[in-house]
């Protein structure tokens, strides 16, 4: 993330927060306070510039609110406001990228049905995916244009059925998945009517085979035609 954003470290106007705890399974205590510790100190650093901070859509997911990961999250988002400084809060689905955590969601099913790990498959479950170029773009557009002191969802308007992402893998890959079906996950709603707004204005395409333009893009296959739509 902070690579991608690498365009604003030299604009005292606008700090962009991208360090901190990114696991959303963690439960490492000392690691959320010293993002506390980071995000307390850049606003008192920076306290005429637009603070823009990474939080999580997960935040809506009922099922994960007991979780410390999202707790912490919560407890990021009310430092921030309550601070007195310009801020803007973006709720980001799950980013799809080079490189960065491995612990994706993205990633890390490309690397279960490539190399044919075993997992369990929540057959009920749905995952919201977001290429990390269109977060960038979107975001960009967004704090030129966007309304300052706000929190606002960045995701993709469509969410993906767990088991239809696998086989959509399958087939991009020539393989067949080690899984075990699990009765488990649910849909929960992400309000993306910001980005539906903007997105032709940021020059983002939701359209076609979102899903099948990533693996394209960040796992090109030589006998694979590209994406066109």
């Amino acid at each position: 993330m902070a690579k991608r954003f690498s365009a604003y470290q030299n604009q005292n106007e606008v700090v962009i927060f991208a360090s901190g705890v990114s696991d959303s399974k963690s439960e490492d205590e000392k690691g959320f306070q010293r993002e506390v510790q980071l995000i307390t100190k850049g606003l008192e650093n920076n306290p005429d510039s637009l603070f823009v901070y990474f939080s999580t859509c997960s935040i809506n997911d009922p099922s994960l609110q007991h979780k410390p990961y999202l707790k912490h999250k919560l407890n990021i988002e009310r430092v921030i406001a309550g601070s007195g400084n310009s801020y803007m809060i973006f709720r980001v689905s799950n980013v799809a990228g080079s490189g960065g955590n491995s612990k994706t969601i993205f990633h890390y099913l490309v690397n279960a049905v490539k190399e044919g790990l075993p997992f369990d498959l929540w057959m009920h479950a749905y995952r919201n995916l977001i290429d990390a170029d269109d977060l960038f773009a979107l975001v960009d557009y967004l704090v030129s244009h966007g309304e300052i002191n706000a929190i606002t969802n960045i995701a993709n308007p469509v969410s993906f059925h767990l088991p239809e992402m696998v086989s959509t893998m399958e087939n991009y890959f020539g393989k067949k998945a080690n899984y075990r079906k699990v009765e488990a996950g649910d849909f929960f709603h992400i309000d993306t009517s910001v980005v539906e707004k903007i997105a032709m204005q940021a020059g983002v395409d939701f359209d076609g085979d979102y899903l099948r333009r990533l693996l394209f893009k960040y796992y090109p296959l030589h006998d694979v035609p590209p994406i066109t739509h």
